[in-house]
Formats: structure tokens, sequence, C-alpha cells
């Protein structure tokens, strides 16, 4: 029935907020809905207990007599043992038990810095105990306080986790037996994580960060089970333990601290019928308003691991074509190991990303791990249309810290480049540019992006192929670029940045600005958590001193590219940055847009709230852009698709510059119409895909029919 309720309230134009953030569950339109069904639920299972005492009440609260309840905490009452609320702001020294039990919370840290606050209206206007990440509060599992509740169990919380990274709700005060409730865990990041004492731990749906979430469990030998927002989530058949004493905000032995906060907390020493959850999760949705997730945006599974003969798949690169091509690359990983045996492979897209072609083996070296994909196209000058990919070598099993300076020793990092002249159809033999991006002494590593080179446009070094490197050794990297005014033919390295903020720098991205200079993005080591930033004004030999910017970075890389450019016609420059928004997990990846050439970071948008590792965002077409990154744990590698005019609550860059619509599309040679000379253009890009997009009209990813029919539409003079 609640699920009914709720699907009613979804569909209610009063009962959501249907903008792109987290929708709510209104109090007022769930209680005009939900409580008339809860009321025959209370008829059905509010039965008689022992003692007579039902488990809810006839306001559909839970009743704190009834003899199955061991212990309920709620932020409205009892914190620091006020009947109503202490003031805003208060430390949390006590959170007195609600039941008729006893069984208070009143062990905290003797260090003030680890005590929760109190908030009056955290929880979307409700009052909410906030655990800052270092904060925690239990009790013990001796018989005066929470005591070992050794019986089948079931808990049930409201709760605001603000970061989706390893944080823990709840778990028992004591390791001699335990039940859990962690927002991710290494091998889940960002998902609901419930332990129940004894075997695995039990991964949920993606937690909803910063949103109001009620989440139950129960808990009991060979049969566990989650529920978020009142619907299944996740089960399990492991053994349980007791659940020995509690404490909220921490692990039992006070690491992974959560960063959110709590507002309410049933336990009963009981598994609690399926009806009889609901009436108290009921009551719940009723007094809260329950942040609901937005949808997922859509996407594509464009490498998955355990397809096309790779486990695992890592470390993205992605570049649209002038072509309107899409080209996406991979280390193909034979294990999870950095330095496998990793090749480099590929996929392409003809439709904008909606379906992707056959693996194509980019190189593979036996003995040698491939690594750190980077491709840039050439855009301008004699080699116009080539694709150029850089990656690494190592010998197989020997990483970073492995490796030596030099160019001759076997032990050593290569570079490598290979060509493509047809689209990433085929590939050249790579050659070895080493000597060319690595200095000869001190560098053991080095790794170019990865991601995504650039071509510069402007200035006196307009055409130049910049790719970002960072080079070792190990723990001490400094970033630079490697620039190439041959199209990729030859190389050579500029001067790195020096570090000017605390920590250093290591893989990176770069775009060009509006103004000619190059903006450098760093993953930190070390220092605060935030990425690094340097601009270059004399196309890459040299660089200010690598500051700290005000994006987030949990050590982990991320993308950057420019979206548009005034050069192009379009009314602003619009640079897009994808990473986790986190300062310590990577989860909850985002895109963040600036058009002030990466100076502030105004509007961002919600890419994927689970597990999101290294990015990439690409350009799809004049309303959307991609975002290509690793996601839940490595398993994929998806490329999300956003609307920009979504992200930004109404800007667009449709009807700008190289997106205005043509005035004679047909005219491929621009001399003012449309005649013999692009007939003989459309004809020589014939049944090509992908190839020939400049006479793809109507983008079907082949040139055929249909294009010719545009083509003798428009046949004469433009506008006439």
């Amino acid at each position: 029935m609640l699920a009914l309720a709720r699907s009613l309230v979804g569909c209610h134009p009063l009962g959501m907020n249907l903008d792109h953030s987290p929708m709510r569950i209104r109090r007022a339109a769930v209680s005009a809905l939900v409580l008339p069904l809860l009321t025959g639920i209370n008829a059905a299972v509010a039965h008689a207990a022992v003692a007579g005492e039902p488990l809810i009440l006839g306001d559909g609260s839970p009743n704190p007599a009834y003899p199955g309840l061991h212990a309920w905490y709620r932020a409205d009452a009892g914190v620091n043992g006020e009947t109503d609320s202490p003031a805003d702001g208060s430390m949390v020294t006590s959170w007195s038990d609600q039941s008729t039990n006893g069984r208070h919370l009143t062990r905290v840290s003797s260090n003030l810095a680890e005590r929760p606050r109190f908030d009056l209206d955290l929880a979307n206007g409700m009052p909410a105990v906030d655990f800052d990440g270092d904060d925690f509060l239990w009790s013990a599992n001796a018989s005066s306080e929470f005591g070992v509740l050794s019986s089948p169990h079931t808990v049930i919380v409201v709760c605001r986790p603000t970061s989706a990274d390893g944080g823990y709700i709840f778990d028992s005060s004591s390791s001699s037996g335990r039940t859990a409730l962690i927002t991710g865990e290494i091998a889940t990041p960002g998902r609901w994580v419930l332990y129940s004492g004894a075997g695995t731990t039990i991964p949920g749906s993606t937690v909803n960060a910063g949103g109001v979430s009620l989440v139950s469990a129960t808990v009991e030998a060979g049969s566990q089970a989650l529920f978020v927002n009142g619907m299944p989530d996740a089960t399990g058949t492991n053994p349980a333990t007791s659940m020995s004493g509690i404490i909220l905000g921490s692990r039992f032995n006070l690491d992974n601290r959560l960063t959110g906060s709590i507002s309410e907390v049933l336990v009963y020493g009981e598994v609690l019928s399926e009806a009889d959850r609901l009436a108290i999760e009921g009551h719940l949705e009723s007094k809260y308003e329950i942040d609901v997730p937005p949808p997922p945006l859509p996407s594509a599974d464009v490498f998955v691991g355990g397809e096309d003969g790779y486990p695992v798949y890592r470390i993205p690169s992605i570049v649209q074509l002038a072509s309107g091509r899409l080209l996406a690359f991979a280390e193909g990983r034979e294990s999870g190991a950095d330095n496998g045996a990793n090749d480099i492979v590929m996929k392409a897209s003809d439709d904008l990303g909606k379906t992707w072609g056959p693996l194509v083996l980019v190189d593979d070296q036996p003995g040698f791990s491939l690594n750190n994909p980077c491709v840039v196209e050439v855009r301008e000058g004699p080699h116009a249309g080539r694709v150029v990919t850089m990656y690494q070598s190592y010998p197989t099993g020997c990483g970073e810290g492995c490796v030596v300076p030099g160019y001759d020793a076997p032990n050593i990092c290569r570079t490598f480049t290979t060509f493509s002249e047809d689209g990433g159809a085929t590939w050249s033999t790579p050659a070895d540019v080493t000597a060319q991006v690595k200095r000869p002494t001190i560098v053991t590593s080095v790794a170019s992006g990865p991601g995504v080179g650039i071509q510069l446009r402007r200035g006196k070094h307009a055409g130049r192929l910049v790719m970002p490197f960072n080079q070792g050794p190990f723990g001490v990297w400094k970033v630079y670029a490697a620039w190439s005014d041959d199209g990729g033919v030859s190389w050579q390295y500029g001067e790195v940045a020096a570090d000017g903020s605390p920590g250093v720098g290591n893989e990176v991205q770069m775009v060009e600005r509006a103004d000619g200079s190059i903006l450098l993005n760093a993953r930190h080591f070390g220092g605060a958590a935030l990425r690094r930033r340097a601009i270059s004004t004399d196309g890459g030999a040299t660089w200010s001193p690598l500051e700290n910017g005000v994006l987030p970075d949990p050590s982990c890389n991320a993308g950057l590219i420019a979206l548009t450019d005034p050069i192009d016609g379009f009314e602003a420059s619009r640079i897009v940055f994808s990473g986790p928004d986190s300062t310590t997990g990577r989860v909850n990846g985002h895109a963040w847009l600036s058009t002030d050439g990466g100076a502030t970071w105004p509007t961002k948008i919600q890419v994927h709230p689970g597990g999101f590792a290294y990015s990439l965002p690409v350009p799809i077409d004049c309303d959307r852009f991609g975002v290509f990154y690793e996601k839940d744990g490595y398993s994929t590698i998806t490329l999300a698709f956003v609307d920009f005019e979504t992200m930004t609550g109404g800007d667009t860059y449709a009807d700008e510059g190289s997106c205005a619509e043509a005035p004679c599309p047909a005219d491929l040679d621009a001399d003012g119409g449309v005649g013999g000379a692009d007939l003989a253009t459309l004809l020589g890009l014939w049944g090509k895909a992908g190839g020939g997009s400049a006479a793809d009209f109507d983008q079907d990813g082949v040139v055929g029919g249909a294009d010719l029919a545009v083509m003798l539409g428009g046949w004469g003079p433009c506008g006439g």
C-alpha cells in the first residue's frame, strides 16, 4: 500500500518538486495520501502484543511501550535530555531513548571537536543531529546501557548523508556482535551497505548524497534485507550475530565517521512483518520530507568488464572528430592491475554515442603493459583529419616504483604514438617517442594525460598539438606539457610547473582559453583536497606555479574540455570539468561549467551519484555533451548524456555560432551556391559511415540517398 501511495504522490502535480534537484515527498501531500491508507493498515497490523501494547498508536506514531521496541532516538525529543529541542547549534552530549527502556546514548568523546551538533531544521525543516566527519555518539553493550540484542532485529533510520563515500550511519559499539549501515565501501562505493556481523556485506542502491533518506534493515541468521524509502533494496543470506551496543556516526573502532545527519533511529528486537514495517515507515514518511533521487541520466555502456575478451577496462579517453564520429579508448586489462598485461583498445560510434561498434585493438605489446591513452585529432593544417594516440609502455608487472631513468635500460617507461588517417578504422605502426617527451635524468615514469590533448587555435603557436604530462619519481610528481608543431610526427617537452601550494600535481588535463592561454588542471597529492591549476601563456613551454583551485578532488583523475569557443562564433567560452563531487571518495560524479576561463565554476549537475572514478567530458551535439566515466567500482566505462539547458536552467548554445542553422547546408565548398563541385564531394563520400558527415545532412551516419535529395533540393545559388 505504501508503494501505491508513493506512486500516487509521484503523479500528483503538487506532490513533487519538478526541478532537477532531488525531488521531495512533501509532508502534506504524503499525509493526505498515505495516512488514510495507513488507517486501514493500523486496524490490521497494530495488533495487541504482550501486555496489550500495540506496535503503533492511534495517530500512527510508534508506541514507545511496545515490548518489541528496544530503543528509539528522535532528534525532536531527548537530545541533551531535553523534552523538546535544545538551542540550535548546541553541542550534543547525550541522546535519550524515547522508548520506555531507558537505553540512553550518553558516551561522547572528551575531544569537543568530535561531538556532533544539534540542528533545528537540517532534515528539510525537521531537527537532526549533525555529524561533520569527526563525530560520534554511543552507548555500551552493558546491560545498564544499550545492552546486547541477541535476537533477530529491525533497525529503521532517517538520515541525510552529505557524502556517499564510506561513512557509517550506525554500527554496534563492540566488535563482539555487529549490525552496521554504511554509506559505501571500497568495493561498492556510493551505495548503501548492510553488514550483519558475519559473512559478506550486502550492497544496495546508490546513496542519495545530500538527500533525506529512510533506510530500514531486518537481520536474522540466514536472512537479511535492506529497504530504502520503503522499497525493497537488497537481500542477503549471511549468518548473523548479535547487536552489541550501538554507535552513531562511526564504525565501532572510531574510523569511517559519517559526514551527514541523523534524525531518527528505531531499533526493534524482532524482524518486523512487512505490514508492521510499512506502518512505521509510513509514519516517518509523513513526518519528514523524504528526498527521492532524480532519475538517472540517459547513458550507454561502452566498455563492460568481462566482454570482448577483457575482464576489466580502465582509464577512459574519448574524442569527437570533426566528422562527428566518436572514438572511445581504454586500457583493456587482463587483470585489475595498473601494470598487468594491458592493451590499448578502442570503439567507434557514428550515431552520437547511442551505439558502439566492435572492439578495435590499437596496440598490444606482449610482455609489456600499455597505459594512459591520450588522444587528439588534428583539426587544422596539412595533417587535418589525423587522429594521434599517445600512451606509455611498462614491462609487465613493473610499475612507477620499478622503472628507472634514461632511455636504454630494460625496465624503463616508454612513450609511443600511433596515427589513424581514416577515423580510427586502422592505426599506424607505433612510434617510440620516449626521448622526445621524457627528460634523460632523474625522471623515472611519465604519463600522458590520461584523457585528451588539444590543438591550439590562437597566436603564434596556432596549430600546435599539446599533450598534458606528468613525470615521476613516484610521489614527487611534476606536471608539464609536450608539444608537436608537425602534426604529431616529432615532439618536445617544456618546463615543469613549480609547486606553489602544499602538495604536488599528478594526472593532468589542459584546455585553451579564449585569451589564448592554456589552463592546466591536475589531480592533487598532499595538501588540500582540491584540484591544482596553473597557466601557460607561451604554448605550454612554461607555467605559473601550481596552486590550489576551487574544485574538489579525492585524488582522482578528472576531465576538462572547451565546449564552446568564441572563435567559432559562440557568444561565450564554455569550459566543462568532470569529476567526483567529493574530497574523500570516488563517488558522486558531477560536471561543472565555467564561463570565465576556469576562474569560477558556479554551475554543476550530478552525472552519477554512485561510484565515479576517472572521467572525461566530450561534445555530442548542439544541445548535449557527454561524460565518459568509470562507473560503480570500475565495472563499466559509461557515456552519460547531459542536456545543457537542463544543467544551466535555461542557457543554451544551440542557436549560436557553428550550431546555428546554416543558410545553405549543402554548399560544401562554401562558394555561395550548391553545384557540381558539391555533388562531386557528396558522391566521393557515398556510402561511407562516419567518414563523411559534412555531407551526411540527415545525420544518420551514412552518406546516401536522403542526403542527395537535400543537395538537389537546394541546387543553385544560396538564398536564391
